[in-house]
């Protein structure tokens, strides 16, 4: 009875000790399991979390690459846009330019519209202008009448001061006359208009009973080497003309010397030659020249 009790608690103590030893084998095995479990969440977590890394990078690098396609795509735009409104401006100016035509005195309103049109214009946009060298032309050709025309309009300033019955439409005729000899035969207006003066205080129908006619007391041997007739000395051009033509050959004789040239047409070529002159005649002339010059410049017409 003993021996059986003996037996019983020995076979229930080794199962015990079994039974305990197998549950912490497949407790230790769990958690190795639960462990690796653990470990391989935690690598695919790292994993996903590098590829959905690498596909917003891929994702923002396509980004930057359309924004910059599209904002070069703006720029280009823009600049082909300010380029055809600079073309537009500039072909703007070139028609007011083709508006100025034959420049004349009258354009000095259409010249000055164009400049200035030109002149507000970008720098980019004047590059496009394509007639900007006949604007040159025409603001040189334009100061160079009006230049002209001071030079008239003063020579007429002077004759009516020296002449107040002459009015200003005649005086104009008159310098005009005295301009158009000087640059025909290359002598100053101012000499012609010096000799017209003191012959005959610009008197068109002056005439000397001692063989002289017209502005200019021409003789008849001195008209007819101009080509006219003593009736034709008393028109204002034809004397002129024959003042000039004779005063050119007495410069061209005396080397350009006008007191001399002066002498030549009061006592003939000859007399000033030998020095048979009135030299107070003369100086009156040559006096007279210059008064005319510093008359002009006092005046600013030249």
């Amino acid at each position: 009875m003993n021996k059986l009790i003996t037996f019983i608690l020995t076979l229930t103590l080794i199962t015990c000790f079994t039974f305990m030893a197998f549950a912490q084998d497949l407790t230790s095995d769990l958690a190795d399991s639960v462990q690796a479990g653990a470990s391989s969440a935690e690598t695919a977590q790292t994993n996903q979390t590098a590829q959905t890394d690498q596909t917003s990078g891929d994702t923002a690098g396509q980004t930057a690459v359309g924004k910059a396609a599209s904002e070069q795509i703006t720029a280009d735009q823009a600049a082909a846009v300010q380029k055809a409104q600079q073309k537009q401006a500039a072909a703007a100016v070139d028609k007011k330019i083709s508006a100025i035509g034959k420049v004349k005195l009258n354009d000095r309103k259409r010249i000055r519209t164009a400049r200035k049109s030109y002149d507000s214009l970008e720098p980019a946009a004047q590059g496009f202008v394509k007639k900007y060298k006949i604007l040159k032309k025409a603001e040189k050709k334009y100061a160079k009448l009006k230049k002209a025309e001071n030079y008239r309009n003063g020579l007429a300033h002077y004759i009516r001061t020296k002449n107040g019955k002459i009015s200003k439409s005649y005086s104009r005729k008159l310098a005009g006359y005295f301009i158009k000899y000087e640059k025909k035969y290359r002598v100053d207006a101012k000499a012609l208009m010096a000799i017209a003066y003191h012959e005959s205080r610009f008197t068109a129908s002056a005439y000397n009973p001692g063989g002289y006619y017209g502005m200019c007391q021409t003789s008849a041997a001195i008209g007819r080497a101009a080509g006219y007739s003593t009736g034709e000395l008393y028109s204002a051009s034809n004397s002129i003309h024959a003042a000039a033509k004779n005063l050119r050959y007495n410069l061209s004789y005396f080397r350009g010397s006008y007191y001399k040239a002066f002498a030549g047409y009061c006592a003939g070529t000859g007399g000033a030659a030998r020095g048979a002159f009135s030299h107070s005649q003369v100086k009156a002339r040559t006096d007279t020249r210059a008064e005319i010059k510093r008359f002009l410049k006092k005046k600013k017409y030249i």
